[in-house]
């Protein structure tokens, strides 16, 4: 297969720094590479002609981990491909399955932006604290 070498003309829809999509998303049934290919979600079937590389960056940058996405390696659940899908083609209103619910990616980015901004505010609180104490 061939892949595409860079993702210049695209503006991938991924979190900032630190914030992650890994809490939102259960790590159900996975497969090889070669189930994804067969896809006929066009977002999966354009996912499938990135580098490993690339979409193991997007993963890591969602899930606080790469998926270890490659011929060799298992593949990854068919939720967690849908969120790299619709993130690095910059569709914040895809609608991913999770479970019974359907939730688009932009509010799974909200929660996880909500929760960052929780944990560091927590974070802040417990160093005033320990301030305090020095």
């Amino acid at each position: 297969m061939n892949s595409r070498a860079l993702l210049s003309k695209v503006k991938p829809f991924l979190p900032k720094e630190g914030v992650y999509l890994d809490s939102q998303i259960r790590k159900s049934s996975r497969h090889h590479r070669w189930f994804w290919e067969r896809s006929t979600d066009a977002n999966i079937f354009k996912v499938m002609a990135l580098p490993d590389e690339v979409i193991n960056a997007a993963a890591s940058r969602l899930f606080q981990e790469s998926v270890g996405f490659g011929i060799a390696y298992p593949g990854i659940s068919a939720i967690e491909l849908e969120v790299i899908a619709a993130a690095i083609f910059n569709v914040p209103k895809a609608q991913i399955q999770q479970g019974g619910k359907t939730i688009p990616l932009f509010l799974l980015y909200t929660r996880a932006t909500t929760r960052a901004a929780l944990k560091n505010r927590e974070n802040q609180e417990v160093q005033n604290a320990m301030a305090l104490l020095a």
